[in-house]
């Protein structure tokens, strides 16, 4: 049958020329749209290393005309008494403190150069520039549990060390492997560039996709004293307090009750309550900062655009055909073809040119990825906003393995063409295939 098949579409190439055309440059179009989506989608798969469901961000304002004679003693007073009654609230699973900065997909990100004496790298110190979370050990706090970071190691979610009070540098497993080659860093030490201060490593977790659709970048979370907090001129200004709240709490209910009789009753002299944000409004406003959701809807419209050609340019062109083609359907019916053996023959037929079309593209496809590689939407992006966390292509992730990323996005437009040709054959095939013989051959 595919030799039948094959020598028909030859002794109509002039017919088919156009049509195979078509499917040659659609096939092309198509692949460069569905490319950078594949990335685009590659980016939201990657694990982000921790969950910020029903966990939410304490917000204070400042007060008008407030007055004081000790100001720092007030607002550290303040802040205490902030802490100490979202601790005791039952309906609070964990809380922490940290800088404002230190949560996924903050804007104010800090991002010091570290180095090590010991690192891996020609045998000498090696400097890296990291993300890093300042956390504040207050009494039940535990940020690791709240965010649900986890340990390199064990996969559990990692717990604080019990070496100098668990006050120390935590690092990400990409930022042990590229200082020291190896995740056995705890006991090592680390500091900062800039000013020299040295940290221990006290523990490994797993990579933290510190920005939403971008690779995880190198993270430090240093885990200080609760006096380093507390001894600011105003630890409103720049420290948070984080909760998470227990399964089935409501969420509206549990605001209104933290801003009308748990935060009053605590003081609060030179601050107002403000508000308690969800970190998955956070993330929702860097994927708009960022342009991810513009991004997503031009290339699906990209996408969608050239499946929309493929099928009017195949329904349209089988509508002719077939009904040109009425006397070899009537011969067909009339030696026992079914509707069905009909519908076959043709949608075969559309198969052979759509693969035909796609292998005379591959070659072309392959000399664009060549030339000018793959798609890379959040290029700009990152070298914009994180030049200097840029990191080596992770071939972990599918969409930094060149051949295995050609394949996929090659087999999926190839797939797509496939169906919408099946589509676009599908109409005038089982409308012109319900003739009876005599009437087929009649016309003719």
């Amino acid at each position: 049958m595919i030799k039948i098949i094959l020598h028909q579409i030859w002794n109509e190439r002039r017919q088919n020329g156009w049509l195979f055309l078509e499917l040659v440059v659609v096939s092309i179009f198509l692949w460069i749209a569905i490319d950078p989506l594949f990335v685009l989608l590659s980016h939201d798969y990657i694990p982000k290393g921790y969950d910020y469901k029903s966990v939410f961000l304490l917000s204070f304002n400042n007060k008008k005309n407030a007055v004081a004679d000790n100001v720092e003693e007030a607002c550290a007073n303040d802040f205490l008494q902030v802490v100490n009654s979202v601790r005791e609230l039952p309906e609070v699973e964990n809380y922490a403190v940290a800088l404002r900065s230190s949560f996924p997909n903050s804007y104010e990100t800090n991002c010091p150069k570290y180095s090590a004496d010991t690192a891996v790298v020609n045998s000498s110190a090696v400097q890296i520039n990291a993300t890093t979370y300042d956390v504040y050990d207050f009494p039940g706090s535990d940020y690791f549990a709240m965010m649900k970071i986890r340990d390199a190691y064990t996969g559990e979610i990692l717990k604080k060390s019990t070496v100098n009070d668990g006050h120390g540098a935590y690092v990400s497993r990409n930022f042990a492997l590229a200082m020291f080659g190896t995740l056995d860093v705890v006991g090592k030490t680390i500091s900062y560039s800039s000013d020299n201060i040295s940290q221990t490593i006290l523990g490994v977790f797993d990579n933290v996709q510190t920005v939403q659709y971008v690779e995880p970048m190198y993270l430090v979370i240093i885990l200080h004293d609760r006096s380093a907090a507390l001894s600011s001129r105003d630890p409103f200004y720049n420290k948070s307090v984080y909760l998470r709240l227990k399964k089935d709490v409501d969420k509206e209910e549990f605001a209104q009750h933290l801003s009308s009789a748990v935060i009053p009753g605590v003081g609060l002299t030179y601050k107002n309550f403000d508000t308690m944000e969800p970190l998955v409004d956070k993330a929702a406003v860097a994927r708009r900062m960022f342009g991810i959701e513009s991004r997503y809807r031009l290339q699906t419209i990209f996408s969608c655009f050239a499946l929309f050609c493929v099928f009017l340019g195949i329904m349209s062109t089988y509508w002719v055909r077939v009904s040109s083609r009425k006397k070899d359907l009537g011969l067909m019916r009339s030696v026992g073809a079914t509707s069905g053996n009909v519908f076959w023959y043709f949608l075969v037929e559309g198969w052979l040119l759509v693969t035909l079309a796609f292998i005379v593209a591959l070659p072309l496809l392959l000399h664009k990825v060549y030339s000018m590689g793959f798609a890379d939407p959040l290029a700009k992006m990152m070298s914009m906003m994180y030049e200097k966390l840029l990191l080596p292509k992770d071939s972990a992730y599918l969409h930094n393995r060149p051949m295995m990323h050609f394949v996929v996005v090659s087999a999926v437009t190839y797939l797509f063409m496939l169906i919408v040709a099946t589509i676009g054959i599908l109409f005038p095939v089982r409308t012109t295939a319900r003739i009876q013989p005599s009437e087929a051959l009649g016309e003719e």
